[in-house]
């Protein structure tokens, strides 16, 4: 109820034709989180670089930090992973630049870095700050919200199953 809804937002109410196939276009990098949980983090870190590249905010040619991402929650959110939209609403306060804090790691570990630098980091990260962000309700919202943005962030529950998986690599 908090969020503003796709289905209300200036992308839908121009929407783009949504065609029979899609290809996105090549990836410059991927991030690897190894056996980290930083899936979220890494996942909203690279579709704000792409709309910053692509959508011409800021012409970005650089990565952007998920360690920042992943470390720039409430002091109540201290467990491992992330709820999906804690990026999104601390996208208000912007990213880094990947090479200013390239870490992967426990959300302890990487606090010890975030907090020695914090001040420094939020003055830098205000560039690549967002003004809002929308929920999509409908596979065709998702559709067109990739057709008009570029991209959606999407989560799926992950279940302490998903990290053993059997010997042909199924999850179960």
């Amino acid at each position: 109820h908090r969020d503003w809804k796709f289905k209300d937002s200036v992308f839908a109410a121009s929407p783009r034709g949504i065609p029979d196939n899609y290809q996105t276009k090549d990836a410059p990098f991927t991030y690897d989180q190894g056996n980290t949980m930083m899936c979220a983090a890494c996942a909203y870190s690279f579709i704000r670089f792409l709309q910053e590249r692509e959508a011409g905010q800021s012409g970005l040619t650089d990565p952007l930090s998920p360690a920042f991402t992943y470390c720039n929650r409430p002091d109540c959110e201290n467990m491992e992973g992330m709820y999906l939209k804690t990026p999104l609403r601390n996208g208000k306060n912007g990213s880094i630049l990947f090479k200013e804090f390239p870490d992967f790691g426990t959300l302890n570990t990487l606090k010890v870095k975030y907090n020695e630098n914090k001040a420094d980091w939020m003055k830098k990260a205000k560039p690549f700050a967002i003004n809002s962000y929308y929920e999509c309700n409908s596979r065709k919202e998702i559709q067109q919200a990739i057709m008009n943005t570029g991209a959606v962030l999407i989560g799926i529950q992950v279940y302490g199953c998903f990290y053993t998986p059997d010997k042909n690599g199924h999850v179960l």
